[in-house]
């Protein structure tokens, strides 16, 4: 009876040993900076970047919007931010300092007091790796 009592301790402490080292290499946590653009490419994230560089008498929104338009890029602003859910942004590929990231954004429209419709909106697209901060 004993032995079969130290053999139970001896699993869970090799168990938990195992959970923590699981723990301690899983990818950290990213988030958005502030701000940033969201393409499909990295040449449209270039596009992006010179475009409002030179914006030839264009508003900011104009090109933010014309780029969401022609489905190239879209621009994550200060109070999307809020809205991306856990595991918050994966890291899917690396391309120096490009990062092609994905992530998930949670909307909620109030229909009725009591009725609620939540939407669930997967993105996946590149950014610049200085747009993005570890979590923790």
């Amino acid at each position: 009876m004993k032995l079969r009592h130290y053999l139970t301790i001896w699993t869970l402490v090799a168990l938990s040993f195992t959970v923590i080292s699981a723990v301690g290499y899983a990818a950290t946590p990213m988030y958005f900076k502030h701000g940033c653009w969201l393409c499909t490419s990295v040449e449209y994230y270039q596009e992006a970047k010179s475009e409002i560089l030179n914006l030839k008498g264009r508003t900011f929104e104009e090109v933010r919007n014309q780029l969401f338009e022609t489905g190239k890029c879209i621009y994550i602003e200060d109070g999307q931010v809020t809205d991306v859910v856990a595991p918050y942004i994966e890291v899917v590929e690396k391309v120096g300092s490009m990062w092609k990231i994905s992530f998930i954004m949670k909307t909620e429209d109030r229909i009725t007091i009591i009725h609620r419709n939540l939407n669930w909106y997967r993105f996946e697209g590149w950014t610049d790796a200085a747009n993005l901060k570890e979590l923790w």
